[in-house]
């Protein structure tokens, strides 16, 4: 999930990436008690909080232990994490301060722009009655959560996070903590969302901080307390096995995900559904999507220029076809069902050219009331002018 959504323009790597940074340097404030490393946590995870808040997982244990600490539990059986001074209280409230401050405003803004394209809310699981749960649970086999946590893995971490939890207590408390609660808190994030896992693979992002959090505690307990299993020969090399053959399936995922990938059998995903819908999927964004992009150098001779307003019928998502074509507009993400809706783009809010493809004219037939001939045609997209 990682490689393929680290480099791309959602919020959702960055978020994890300054969670781990965040996570460095309050490790680096416990060891040595410095408060550059305490204030750089605290930006790191304020940062992920204004990107993704359900990134926070990992936050929210530290806070945990803070709490904890605060009451007198040991959190470490040696030394205590947190000196209980004054800046370390500022900084976690002022991580909440800013969260609360830009969630305030960004949906203050949304409502005086009545911007409707995304949401910024739970979506439970006991919403699951409005879905087709097996069709859910299909999507999330062959699309989502087996595509890009491999099978085998998951049952390698779900076996490490068993065994720390029998045993429990057996390393320093701390690591006991992390293999409790950061699970647990990764458990409320897939119950807050779990109707979406279905639909995007990168819900699972924030759920990427569990890996460590399952495989250190189990490292850790092996090298105090199973050395000479630890140490083996054969052990190193299952480690390495294990790895490497992640590092290969990532690969391979990434392939199929950009259209590289060739043929539906592959022993490595062996997933023929999933590698069958991505080569579909890529060869309609090639055909269906890039004409957006195609069509760019055509526009301004049309008298589409960068200043007009466009409605994109054709193309149900956010703004990838007004992307593509560098303009200002609407997508049909809101599901525009009647002339009324058009004529008011038109009249309240300026919109100029209607661009649809050619055969689905026919699920918009109330356009035949709005616009004669179309102004061109591109390839299968047909353009009218308002």
């Amino acid at each position: 999930i990682y490689a393929y959504y680290g480099v791309s323009f959602l919020t959702d790597g960055p978020a994890l990436a300054f969670a781990l940074r965040g996570t460095y340097l309050i490790i680096n404030y416990f060891i040595h008690k410095n408060k550059i490393h305490f204030r750089g946590a605290m930006l790191f995870f304020a940062l992920v909080g204004l990107l993704k808040i359900s990134s926070l997982i990992v936050f929210v244990f530290i806070l945990g232990l803070f709490a904890l600490e605060g009451i007198g539990f040991k959190v470490h059986r040696k030394h205590r994490l947190f000196q209980n001074k004054v800046f370390e209280y500022v900084g976690f409230v002022a991580v909440f301060a800013i969260i609360v401050a830009w969630y305030a405003y960004a949906a203050s803004y949304n409502k005086l722009h009545e911007f409707k394209y995304t949401f910024n809310h739970i979506f439970p699981f006991w919403l699951i009655d409005q879905y087709d749960f097996t069709l859910l649970m299909d999507d999330i086999k062959n699309q989502t959560l087996l595509v890009f946590i491999n099978k085998w893995t998951l049952i390698a971490l779900a076996a490490m996070w068993l065994f720390n939890l029998i045993r429990f207590g057996k390393v320093e408390r701390i690591y006991s903590l992390i293999n409790l609660i950061i699970p647990l808190g990764g458990f409320i994030y897939i119950a807050l969302w779990f109707p979406l896992f279905g639909v995007h693979d990168y819900y699972y992002m924030p759920l990427v901080i569990l890996i460590p959090a399952v495989i250190i505690p189990f490292f850790i307990d092996l090298k105090h307390n199973f050395t000479s299993v630890f140490q083996h020969r054969v052990a190193k090399l299952l480690v390495v096995a294990f790895f490497g053959f992640n590092f290969l399936y990532t690969h391979q995922i990434s392939e199929a995900k950009t259209g590289k990938l060739k043929g539906e059998n592959n022993p490595i995903i062996d997933n023929p559904k999933f590698v069958g819908f991505m080569n579909w999927a890529n060869s309609d964004v090639g055909h269906n999507i890039y004409q957006y992009y195609r069509i760019r150098e055509h526009l301004e001779a049309l008298g589409v220029s960068t200043s007009s307003k466009v409605i994109v019928l054709s193309d149900e998502s956010f703004n990838t076809s007004l992307y593509l074509m560098n303009r200002s507009g609407w997508t049909n993400f809101m599901k525009f069902k009647s002339i009324e809706e058009i004529i008011q783009l038109k009249e309240q809010r300026g919109a100029e050219f209607i661009f649809i493809h050619k055969d689905e004219l026919i699920n918009h037939s109330y356009l035949n009331e709005l616009v004669d001939e179309p102004l061109t045609q591109f390839e299968n997209l047909l353009i009218y002018r308002l």
